[in-house]
């Protein structure tokens, strides 16, 4: 049933390209944090930047993806954990779910092969699992 590409690596470094709507909205997100943060403050948004653009610059396609989704969920950790960070706190909080629901938009076709495999193998199996040898007949 679960016929497409395997997840690693044909289909994160081949078949799950970046799209364009993910740039422009990790630089929104990044144009949010950047003007709710003051001071010394400033260095976690460098650094959420500078990380997106090596990830989007330096990765391959669904790799960078994975990376840019790490950094939402540690980004989105942060600022539950440490609100006094951004004192634009809920529309920081907004533009990283939107970015991470971006980026997971892009990486469907992983998660549903994912799931089919997941499916396939543990939730409705519709073969054996052990291998046998038939000749003739006889198995």
């Amino acid at each position: 049933r679960c016929l497409g590409a395997h997840v690693w690596p044909w289909r994160l470094l081949l078949y799950t390209p970046v799209p364009s709507f993910v740039p422009s909205v990790l630089m929104a997100k990044g144009g949010v944090l950047l003007l709710g943060c003051s001071g010394g403050q400033m260095w976690p948004a460098f650094f959420v930047l500078v990380y997106s653009f090596v990830a989007l610059s330096m990765l391959q396609e669904g790799v960078a993806l994975l990376a840019l989704l790490g950094l939402c969920l540690c980004e989105a950790l942060l600022s539950w954990l440490r609100p006094e960070l951004c004192w634009l706190k809920t529309f920081h909080r907004v533009t990283v779910l939107i970015a991470m629901g971006a980026i997971v938009y892009a990486l469907r076709g992983c998660v549903e092969q994912l799931y089919c495999q997941l499916d396939d193998f543990y939730l409705h199996p519709r073969r054996p699992k052990e291998w046998t040898l038939c000749l003739a007949g006889y198995c």
